[in-house]
């Protein structure tokens, strides 16, 4: 989950972390982001206290009450929640703009349903697919498993022996020594393994930028107004580093960090009670 980053005092974001934690808000995160890619879409809806009859009106951040934010209720694009009426076209909301204005979700109760305005709603999508498509899936994207479907179909039983068949026959004919290491991945190279790291970090970030920073922009400053009052005007949206360090970088990192020690006491820019006390404590920051 992103922290809260502004120049407020430390014990208000330790108080906005509190409230996003007690209100389950990272798990109802998580499971928007889990049935968006599994159904195509999924809708958060957030909760607020005393706005149960005015559901239907634009979110205005002056009307939250201290305390106020209760969390999300999430809903599938199936049967949880559908556009309803026209398109957004506030050029201001670049969110919302071009998205529907209004939602319609479903209760527990199949008589119970709300009209809602698009800004009380998070907006979780599948993968992206042409405009046409797009519009044809109520402005939904689609599920993850439509894009292994087509693959699937290919393989059935009678391709996948002949594929089978095809494979074995170039192993027979190649001469390699080493070829059962090779296709045992014993050789992989630690390089290898390191550039698979840094596309699924990088892939990780795409998808904390693509899919979580537009929502939380319309979250946090709920969540603002609920516990301070008011929304920070430095307010920002930081993402954790998903990055972790491999056994050769620590090493490296470690070296580092000892040689630096080294040269700054014997530069007398540190004591030596302070040359021992960071030898003693850099071992545990790595871990």
């Amino acid at each position: 989950m992103a922290r809260l980053k502004s120049d407020i005092d430390p014990k208000l974001i330790s108080k906005f972390d509190r409230t996003i934690q007690r209100t389950y808000t990272p798990t109802r995160i998580q499971k928007s982001l889990k049935w968006a890619r599994l159904f195509g879409g999924a809708g958060a809806l957030m909760v607020i206290d005393g706005h149960e009859e005015i559901l239907d009106e634009p979110l205005d951040l002056d009307t939250i009450a201290p305390g106020s934010y209760k969390g999300l209720i999430v809903f599938d694009r199936w049967s949880g929640i559908y556009p309803d009426g026209s398109i957004a076209t506030n050029i201001n909301s670049p969110v919302d703009f071009g998205q529907p204005e209004y939602y319609v979700v479903n209760g527990p109760e199949q008589s119970d349903s709300f009209r809602i305005h698009h800004s009380r709603i998070l907006k979780f999508c599948g993968p992206d697919v042409p405009y046409p498509e797009y519009t044809a899936n109520q402005y939904w994207g689609i599920s993850e498993l439509e894009i292994c479907y087509e693959e699937i179909r290919k393989r059935d039983n009678m391709s996948w022996s002949i594929l089978q068949l095809l494979f074995r026959a170039q192993i027979l004919t190649q001469k390699n020594p080493q070829l059962a290491q090779l296709l045992s991945g014993a050789n992989a190279s630690a390089n290898r393994m390191t550039r698979d790291i840094r596309i699924y970090e990088q892939d990780v970030a795409q998808k904390q930028t693509d899919e979580l920073e537009p929502n939380l922009h319309k979250l946090y400053p709920v969540v603002c107004m609920s516990e301070f009052g008011e929304v920070p005007d430095d307010l920002d949206i930081e993402f954790p580093s998903v990055r972790v360090l491999t056994e050769e970088e620590k090493s490296t990192l470690a070296k580092d960090s000892g040689t630096l020690i080294i040269d700054m006491f014997n530069a007398g820019l540190i004591s030596q009670k302070t040359h021992c006390r960071s030898f003693s404590n850099w071992p545990i920051r790595l871990r």
